[in-house]
């Protein structure tokens, strides 16, 4: 666990019962899908929300893409702003120049 996540997950514990909706918001581009789900996860579990009780909340941002290294552009929708491959060079951990949420 990274030491922002944990720093994420103590605020999250210590907040007066937040919404779902405002931490997603919150914290959404700082973190892979996979951090959001444990910050998700603490949030239940400290506040003692039953899965059912949450409304699922999906977010996805279309990603727009240029590789350094050999130019293409490309776009894709990820439901994180997060970084991609080249399609064409195959160049590794393209970060988005720009998203829009769809």
């Amino acid at each position: 666990m990274t030491k922002e996540l944990k720093k994420a997950l103590d605020e999250v514990c210590s907040m007066k019962e937040p919404s779902i909706e405002y931490l997603l918001l919150k914290y959404a581009y700082k973190f892979e899908a996979n951090a959001m789900k444990t910050l998700v996860e603490a949030y239940e579990k400290e506040f003692k929300v039953k899965k059912e009780d949450t409304k699922e909340v999906e977010y996805k941002f279309r990603n727009f893409y240029r590789c350094p290294y050999c130019g293409t552009e490309w776009e894709d929708v990820w439901d994180s702003t997060c970084d991609d491959d080249c399609p064409n060079c195959g160049e590794r951990h393209i970060s988005p120049y720009t998203s829009e949420d769809v």
